[in-house]
């Protein structure tokens, strides 16, 4: 028999079963367990548990203290000191007087007029701090989106490992089949060194689908802080826009992105006015109590002040400090509208691309599934004849190949799907926790700004 001739079966003996097209169908179908992870629950993990999330939440609290320290530009000051000084007098090394003077003094400084850099610097903070939230709904945005990506890459490759197991051990099978057969002068050693080759090859696929699987569950494990648990199938998002040109709108109007870069350019702004306060007129109101107290022997004395006073400071050359810095902020302006710009067709190109892959990712399906049902049909028909000894059995390998090829393609496209999707959900601004609904405690962005906006305060002791 010539290597690669089809396998011939002796009268009487019952062709062999090949059920690989079955398997491999039972293993693609879409089925939740009972006890698989929904996505819901991974997303909510995450959004409790990501340190990226903890942290942007932490530097919300942090610039929430602008407002309160640009207050202290319309607040007065006020300050206290004391002193004591002790002299020795001496006369031919000996102390013959003691003088001591005792000093008390309270100064207060009203502002009155800082040429408008008190109010710009309260219009900057408020800004500042409304850019702030819209990072951290970014940030979460970013880390759900993670989530679901770390979340349809462990099915994914769950899918792929079974799939290639399957393969692996109808292989094995296979080969044992194809040794009998050359035992029995029925195969040629051509097709038992073939039947070999594809189950090393089985074999290698295998370890590389348990490695890509060890990757995406310790990805899972870094955005949500748990091991994954079978993970069910994503279901797509709901409320997507039905139109590109309605998705661009709405990421125009709702992308955290954009919206922070917006915040961050008048913030810009405000800059200008309070580099400019720096060079105008400056008026306050001062006051100060004193108390003098010196005492010579016992020949005491106390002298008592009060004053009250209007300041006018006018700044006439700083060195150029001052002018330097106004250009400096005017160039700060130009670059964050530039910014701005820049970010808001990044976030435009962005959704386009998500939307075309969403929408490639959707033909690819069925494209895909169309191509697993023919290659079932074929490898149902190759193995059939295979076992009839009208076909060699490098037909029955390719063919079985191909339906492998197939499925773990079909995996791709049901993972790629999910992932645009919820790309465009988040360059539209609607991938948080809020607006999907979670079974969580919502972060309120709101509540330390308003516990601390007019805590102007504070005991020195404990910081409260």
């Amino acid at each position: 028999m010539s290597a690669g001739s089809p396998i011939r079966h002796r009268p009487g003996r019952q062709p062999h079963a090949w059920p690989f097209a079955v398997i491999l169908t039972a293993v693609m179908a879409v089925t939740t367990p009972a006890c698989a992870q929904t996505l819901r629950e991974t997303l909510a993990a995450a959004y409790l548990a990501n340190p990226d999330l903890a942290v942007g939440r932490a530097r919300l609290d942090v610039v929430n203290e602008q407002r309160p320290q640009a207050l202290g530009g319309f607040l007065p000051s006020l300050s206290a000191a004391a002193s004591r000084d002790v002299q020795d007098l001496t006369y031919d090394g000996v102390v013959n007087r003691t003088n001591r003077q005792d000093q008390q003094a309270l100064t207060l400084n009203q502002p009155v007029y800082s040429g408008g850099a008190a109010s710009a610097g309260l219009d900057r903070a408020e800004n500042t701090i409304r850019a702030e939230p819209a990072r951290l709904r970014t940030t979460e945005s970013e880390v759900l989106l993670a989530a679901v990506t770390a979340h349809v890459d462990v099915a994914r490759d769950l899918d792929v490992l079974n799939l290639n197991r399957q393969a692996r051990d109808l292989l094995v099978r296979r080969l044992d089949q194809t040794r009998a057969l050359h035992d029995l002068g029925d195969a040629t050693a051509a097709d038992l060194a073939q039947a070999r080759a594809r189950v090393a090859d089985a074999e290698a696929r295998v370890v590389a689908a348990e490695a890509a699987l060890a990757k995406s569950q310790a990805t899972y494990l870094a955005v949500t802080g748990q091991e994954p648990t079978d993970p069910a199938p994503a279901p797509l998002p709901a409320h997507l826009p039905d139109t590109l040109g309605a998705a661009l709108l709405r990421a125009r109007e709702a992308n955290p992105q954009i919206v922070a870069a917006g915040y961050d350019t008048e913030a810009a702004t405000d800059g200008i006015a309070v580099s400019r306060g720096a060079l105008l007129p400056k008026v306050s109101v001062t006051g100060s109590l004193s108390r003098n107290r010196s005492s010579l022997d016992v020949n005491p004395r106390e002298t008592e002040a009060a004053a009250v006073g209007l300041q006018l400071t006018v700044p006439i050359y700083s060195a150029g400090i001052a002018e330097s810095r106004l250009r400096e902020a005017q160039k700060t302006a130009a670059e964050a509208r530039l910014s701005r710009i820049a970010t808001e067709r990044s976030i435009v190109e962005r959704t386009e691309r998500v939307w075309r892959d969403m929408l490639a990712a959707r033909a690819a399906i069925a494209a895909r599934e169309a191509q697993v049902e023919a290659a079932t049909t074929a490898l149902d028909g190759v193995a059939r004849e295979v076992d009839l000894g009208r076909r060699p059995l490098i037909d029955l390998l390719d063919a079985q190949r191909d339906l492998l090829d197939a499925s773990e393609a079909l995996a791709g496209a049901r993972r790629d799907v999910v992932v645009a999707a919820f790309g465009v959900l988040a360059a539209t601004g609607g991938l948080e926790a809020r607006a999907l609904a979670l079974d969580v405690p919502y972060h309120d962005p709101t509540g330390d700004y308003e516990a601390v906006k007019w805590r102007v305060f504070v005991n020195p002791v404990t910081g409260e």
